[in-house]
């Protein structure tokens, strides 16, 4: 398994966490519609996967690699990043959630393949720089969540088409059919399994998967894997009701779980009472409903409305569990009314089950040091 970043931080974060064996392999991809100059010419300069946005960032990196701006970047002797093109497949005709739907007819990503011109534009560069700054990689990424599974291989046959391409295939020696794949909200069962993708690939799209072995194919399935490995939990503070509804007051909001609040009909999460002892607690059927709040100073600082849960929660005592936060929650913390960010704990079953404290939670004062000023 690799590492698949989307900024200059992530970027270097997974150097350090693969430095000593995996230094000299391939384990990058490095993906971002805005990378600057100094990002693109560091990330040449290692053995990755760069997957450049549009054009102009191609044209860049042709600049770096013949010395354009050898006044404030040293040439490059030799390009040790294999560079690919994000290419936009405009194959998306709709998808649960449209505002995570990457492939459609317009997007802020890649290059749009049946824009005029584009196509013969992506040959030509192929063409003419395969060899001068390794461009021998193709990438899709239709979406983030949401996807049915046609839609899904109906992304990729479009790159598979284009690398087949009488004119390039010769060159393209990787194709990176991107992230997305997605996850099961409502349950801990795995509706939709990556064995299933890839068998539908298999019969749909068998020219991906080259007998000869000359191909490599990345995956960014990273946050499908890891998604319900996770979990947040947190003491219930108070109790009340209001309207007709129970109001719980606890400490998980629009610091940790951006995505559920901000678009909750798009990122609900299951979320539900434990006892002090860890035991569940079971929801009402009918009567009050019960809305769990966030502490952020904003209306819609709620993880779940109208929720069935017990109608007699205790305060300081009963705990409030948030499943399938494995990523994208305690990864994405805000600094949204300088809050602190929680303790990360890693959990280990086995014969000796143990519980280690793998990041401590942040104390004030480290929050307030992130404002104190340089002047």
């Amino acid at each position: 398994m690799g590492l698949e970043t989307a900024s200059i931080g992530e970027f270097i974060l997974s150097e350090r966490v693969l430095q000593g064996s995996h230094q000299e392999e391939r384990r990058i991809v490095f993906d971002s519609p805005a990378k600057t100059i100094e990002e693109v010419y560091h990330a040449l300069q290692v053995k990755c996967y760069l997957n450049v946005d549009n054009f102009q960032e191609l044209d860049r990196i042709i600049e770096i690699q013949k010395g354009a701006y050898k006044d404030s970047f040293p040439p490059l002797p030799e390009i040790k990043a294999i560079v690919g093109i994000r290419v936009n497949p405009q194959t998306v005709q709709s998808a649960s959630n449209a505002l995570l739907a990457t492939g459609g007819a317009v997007s802020k990503f890649g290059v749009s393949l049946h824009d005029e011109g584009n196509m013969e534009k992506i040959l030509q560069y192929v063409e003419q720089y395969h060899d001068t700054i390794n461009l021998t990689m193709l990438h899709v990424h239709s979406g983030s969540q949401g996807l049915s599974l046609d839609t899904m291989v109906a992304g990729v046959r479009t790159i598979v088409s284009l690398a087949e391409h009488e004119r390039i295939k010769n060159y393209i020696n990787v194709i990176d059919i991107g992230g997305g794949f997605p996850v099961d909200f409502t349950s801990d069962e795995e509706t939709l399994t990556i064995a299933d993708y890839a068998r539908e690939l298999s019969e749909k799209v068998p020219q991906l998967f080259r007998p000869d072995g000359r191909r490599t194919i990345l995956t960014e399935f990273g946050r499908s894997l890891a998604a319900k490995s996770g979990i947040l939990i947190s003491r219930v503070e108070y109790v009340k009701q209001s309207g007709g509804r129970q109001i719980i007051s606890q400490h998980i909001g629009a610091d940790l779980a951006v995505r559920t609040v901000w678009q909750p009909s798009h990122w609900p999460l299951r979320v539900r009472v434990y006892d002090e002892e860890g035991n569940l607690r079971q929801g009402e059927e009918h009567g009050m409903r019960t809305d769990v709040a966030g502490p952020c100073c904003n209306s819609g600082c709620m993880l779940t409305r109208e929720a069935p849960l017990p109608l007699d929660v205790k305060p300081l005592r009963d705990l409030i569990v948030v499943h399938d936060v494995g990523g994208y929650y305690h990864s994405s913390f805000s600094l949204y009314n300088l809050r602190q960010m929680c303790a990360c704990y890693a959990y280990r079953e086995g014969e000796e089950p143990s519980l280690t404290c793998v990041k401590h939670p942040q104390s004030v004062e480290e929050t307030i040091r992130l404002f104190q000023t340089d002047a």
